[in-house]
């Protein structure tokens, strides 16, 4: 079978650059209010390049059934992942997710992840180029495992990958604590008052949650790799 290619559509990278403007400016007016100005310039650089640069960089998925993988290109790197290794393919918004055996996830432009009616419109009317790729994937994975191609995928195994995404998920929940200390009112009103102590109490609230979650993630990630047999 020859390669099957995946990836963004013009138009679905237009959707994501209204969405991505849309939230760079409501961080620039909460970085106005409630964070010190002298952040304001830096954090909006990096937050504009960031979108800039994930409207503009490559995205694709292939599939090749006759070398037995598939290749997950994000920007100038690729990953080669075998199909055995393929837990878990859907669609996630208006875009893709592949999870593999080593406890990793590669999302594909997922605009409007959330919004499933605005998702369940727009899906007919738009080209989003990852069309068909969950059966593909799903089937060609369970050509190479030798199952049924209607079984399930494998579950995912403990694994480096998975420690240490649950690591970097307890990093970030740390890192968003961090951000919550430099909340403070930087205009006069009370209703500015109230929203930056609001602001303050949800930050907390979300950051220990991730942190949280993480903590326990990290744990079980972590008693999976040691129980898992070796190699």
């Amino acid at each position: 079978m020859p390669p099957e290619r995946w990836g963004p559509s013009w138009e679905l990278r237009v959707l994501a650059g209204v969405q991505g403007i849309v939230g760079v400016g409501l961080l620039g007016v909460m970085m106005w209010f409630f964070f010190p100005h002298v952040l304001l310039v830096p954090v909006m650089a990096v937050a504009a390049a960031g979108t800039m640069a994930i409207l503009v960089l490559p995205s694709r998925v292939v599939l090749d059934p006759g070398r037995g993988e598939v290749a997950i290109t994000i920007a100038c790197w690729t990953r080669h992942v075998p199909l055995t290794q393929v837990t878990r393919v859907k669609r996630v918004g208006l875009g893709a997710e592949i999870s593999t055996g080593d406890g990793w996830s590669y999302g594909f432009f997922t605009p409007f992840a959330k919004r499933r009616r605005l998702v369940a419109w727009l899906r007919p009317r738009l080209r989003t180029g990852f069309e068909g790729i969950e059966t593909a994937i799903t089937r060609a994975a369970a050509v190479a495992r030798g199952d049924d191609q209607d079984a399930p995928l494998p579950g995912t195994t403990g694994s480096a990958g998975g420690v240490l995404a649950a690591g970097l998920l307890t990093g970030f929940g740390l890192l968003w604590l961090a951000a919550a200390l430099l909340i403070q009112p930087q205009a006069g009103g009370s209703f500015v008052r109230v929203a930056a102590h609001l602001l303050i109490a949800l930050s907390w609230l979300v950051g220990a949650v991730i942190v949280l979650i993480g903590a326990v993630l990290l744990r079980e990630a972590w008693r999976d790799r040691r129980a898992a047999p070796a190699n």
